[in-house]
């Protein structure tokens, strides 16, 4: 493949959506690209790591409803550097995030059958884990929706 061939098909995959670092060196190799193309399409702007993290953040966020530290754990496992990871988090709204949680978890009651057992509310606090929500931001949920079990 000519090396024009092979730029072009980087852009088209830079096109589809935003990559991370580790992404563009694996594509670089499957290409047999020269290493060096990655700094020099960074440099032109087609990818940049903090904005593949901010990005994976808000989506991972916004559209499957993860915690922060789900999250974290995903950019870690993409490769991205704990500065990069940092500032993705702070990207992410704190009240908006406390917001999302309270009608996650309000909607998590409603579907659960009245009265709410300690049982129903430990599933749903451990959905809540399982999602990346630390503990104390459950709770404040817990706290904000009235929470209070029926014992069996």
């Amino acid at each position: 493949m000519k090396p024009s061939e092979i730029r072009a098909k980087l852009i088209r995959f830079f096109a589809q959506r935003e990559r991370s670092e580790k992404e563009v060196k694996e594509k670089l190799r499957e290409l047999s690209a020269p290493e060096s193309w990655a700094e020099e399409l960074q440099s032109e702007g087609w990818w940049n790591q903090e904005r593949f993290a901010r990005a994976y953040a808000f989506d991972h966020w916004n559209l499957n409803h993860w915690g922060k530290e789900k999250i974290n754990q995903g950019l870690r496992a993409a490769g991205v550097s704990s500065d990069v990871r940092n500032k993705a988090m702070e990207s992410i709204p704190k009240e908006e995030y406390i917001q999302k949680l309270n009608r996650l978890f309000q909607r998590k009651l409603d579907l659960a059958t009245a009265p709410i057992t300690e049982e129903q509310l430990h599933k749903i606090r451990m959905h809540f884990l399982r999602k990346g929500y630390g503990w104390e931001d459950i709770q404040l949920a817990e706290n904000e929706g009235g929470v209070t079990p029926k014992s069996p």
